[in-house]
């Protein structure tokens, strides 16, 4: 016997399992398995079993009613945690696509997530004073004060700038000049 998954995949089928019993809430349900590799799944109960037991499927409460073999109606609602996402190795995904598996990428992105602040980190709250909201000065002398030596005859390394499109040009000449009001930096000397 033949199958087609949703794949489009053709799985070959030798063995049938007559009237199994699957229990479902203390409930006993009877259905015909075909047994075949399938990972991730234990049993696929198909169309056929569906409409045996008039299964009406609530994709927004995540419930299915269904007509039991007495012919109550009774309804089942997924409870509990959100199922796990199965994580597929870069050398499994990669083994899966050479053999043919279908695959998709996509970048999903949170819009609705704020923008971290700096204001939420702990240690930034803990020590204000170290953490200003604007840099007022040069930093106040330390116990411990040291110069970067550089070798004598040494120049700073001379590196042709990279373009950049004129937004960021005004803004990065915008940073420089702040910088250089407050001291931080000194004009260059390089050749």
């Amino acid at each position: 016997m033949s199958i087609a998954l949703p794949t489009r995949e053709i799985v070959k089928c030798r063995t049938l399992y007559r009237n199994c019993p699957i229990m479902l809430e203390e409930i006993e349900f009877v259905a015909d398995l075909i047994a075949f590799d399938l990972s991730g799944f234990d049993v696929i109960l198909g169309m056929n079993w569906l409409t045996k037991h008039e299964a009406s499927i609530n994709f927004l409460r995540q419930s299915v009613t269904l007509t039991t073999p007495n012919g109550d109606r009774i309804s089942f609602q997924k409870l509990g945690r959100k199922p796990t996402i199965q994580i597929v190795s870069a050398l499994r995904a990669h083994k899966m696509i050479k053999s043919g598996f279908t695959s998709y990428i996509c970048s999903v992105v949170d819009l609705n997530t704020p923008e971290p602040s700096i204001t939420d980190i702990p240690i930034v709250c803990e020590y204000p004073d170290v953490f200003p909201e604007e840099i007022p000065d040069i930093p106040p002398p330390r116990e411990l004060a040291f110069n970067i030596e550089l070798i004598p005859g040494s120049t700073p390394i001379s590196k042709a700038p990279y373009r950049m499109a004129p937004a960021d040009l005004q803004e990065l000449k915008k940073q420089l000049d702040e910088l250089l009001e407050k001291g931080y930096l000194r004009p260059s000397v390089s050749p």
